[in-house]
């Protein structure tokens, strides 16, 4: 009898060990962190709660996206926002920070384009915020029409993943505007070093934090067809970088991105960038991938407006802002 009772006792504790586990199975997620630093635009302060009258040049992001383990469906987030301003280049002074906390989901296709993927955090409430997937390991904010956020010289609003994803997606170009029929463009930004160690080939040293970029696009007047370029920054101070650029094709898995060119002529020199859309340009890596960032800049440049006395001096080094 004794015998049975023990039998009986251990096949309950297996049953309920199994049914714990299945239960942890079932309420254990995934986690993928995403970091950034942006500009803190009027635009994007009532997003974040941020007072309007608050000292706010930059934005600080810490994003935890939450995912069920087994369906893989999106489940929690967690936004950390720490906002301040700068004394200088080095010196940033914290005002505050600001934490959301919520559901978000993932909406297939967009008023733009119906295969991006976009991210919703609280999908139900008026000031959602979103992002659109550019792949694994890069995010970027959308206003609310739901185009590209267009950030500075200094930042720009894409998130990088933390622990990058050697998994790649289609890379993503918008419609073009009317406005792409400029024959003048003007980019800029500033971009993380290290993996321009692998892409130019310019000496890059080990202390390098930063990079700044100015490139300059031409077009003929006439056919709008590309000619020229002309790129300076942190590894053309002395002497500009001159060239050629064209548009080319996008990869086998994405034909309809729009892949920007520099010397297409050099194979070992030329340097890539998808544009996304009018505004923004994102920096490919050797193996046509993008470029994944850090907490304080990312692979990306963004338009300017187009400054005639500036661009007439382009011929000569000047300094950066």
């Amino acid at each position: 009898m004794d015998r049975v009772v023990l039998v009986i006792l251990a096949l309950l504790s297996l049953l309920v060990f199994s049914v714990n586990s299945r239960r942890a199975l079932t309420n254990s997620s995934m986690s993928s962190t995403f970091l950034g630093t942006s500009l803190c635009a009027d635009i994007a302060k009532p997003l974040l709660n941020i007072p309007a009258s608050a000292p706010c040049d930059r934005i600080k992001w810490n994003l935890a996206l939450n995912s069920d383990a087994r369906s893989q469906k999106p489940t929690t987030y967690k936004l950390n926002a720490e906002y301040g301003f700068h004394v200088d280049n080095r010196t940033f002074v914290t005002s505050a920070s600001t934490q959301l906390i919520g559901r978000w989901r993932i909406v297939n296709g967009s008023r733009k384009d119906p295969t991006e993927v976009v991210f919703q955090l609280d999908p139900d409430k008026p000031e959602t915020i979103s992002f659109v997937k550019l792949d694994d390991n890069l995010l970027h904010l959308l206003n609310s029409d739901q185009s590209l956020m267009v950030g500075s010289a200094a930042q720009s609003y894409t998130l990088s993943r933390t622990e990058k994803s050697e998994r790649t997606a289609p890379l993503i170009s918008r419609p073009a505007a009317s406005r792409s029929a400029a024959t003048v463009e003007v980019f800029s930004g500033r971009t993380p070093c290290n993996e321009f160690r692998r892409v130019l080939p310019e000496t890059v040293g080990p202390d390098c934090q930063k990079v700044k970029w100015e490139l300059s696009l031409y077009r003929d007047a006439r056919t709008l067809i590309p000619t020229t370029y002309k790129l300076r920054g942190t590894f053309y101070r002395e002497r500009l970088r001159e060239g050629k650029w064209a548009v080319v094709a996008g990869p086998k898995n994405n034909p309809r991105a729009v892949i920007l060119q520099l010397d297409p002529d050099k194979p070992g020199g030329s340097i890539s960038l998808l544009r996304a859309d009018d505004n923004v340009l994102f920096f490919l890596n050797n193996e046509g991938s993008l470029m994944v960032g850090n907490r304080d800049f990312s692979y990306t440049l963004n338009r300017e407006a187009l400054r005639a006395v500036q661009l007439e001096g382009l011929s000569k080094p000047r300094k950066m802002p």
